[in-house]
């Protein structure tokens, strides 16, 4: 967001990996603390690279800037079945978003 009579200064991965949270939204992913209407499962992860640096899934709540990375969470990286699969929820109401007319 800016402020009245500012401008975004985002870089250009800062803006893809924006598209990519607000679009995940839109195919049922959540955030790492979403509720109902999000599954359990459709959560967001984060984890940490070379034991050093926090990285986070494109749906996690706060922008975390560089340590963002443009994917979602999943059961075969960065997540888990249980509780951090933005790709699958995704992949569920993929069909849905199509149909919308």
């Amino acid at each position: 967001m800016c402020s009245s009579g500012g401008s975004y200064q985002a870089t250009f991965s800062h803006r893809c990996i924006n598209a990519a949270h607000e679009i995940g939204h839109l195919f049922g992913a959540g955030h790492e603390d979403s509720a109902a209407p999000y599954p359990s499962y459709a959560k967001a992860y984060h984890w940490t690279e070379w034991f050093i640096y926090d990285r986070y899934t494109a749906l996690w709540s706060s922008f975390m800037g560089n340590d963002m990375c443009l994917e979602y969470s999943c059961d075969t990286r960065h997540g888990d079945a249980s509780l951090h699969d933005n790709a699958r929820r995704i992949s569920e109401t993929k069909g849905v978003v199509a149909g919308y007319q």
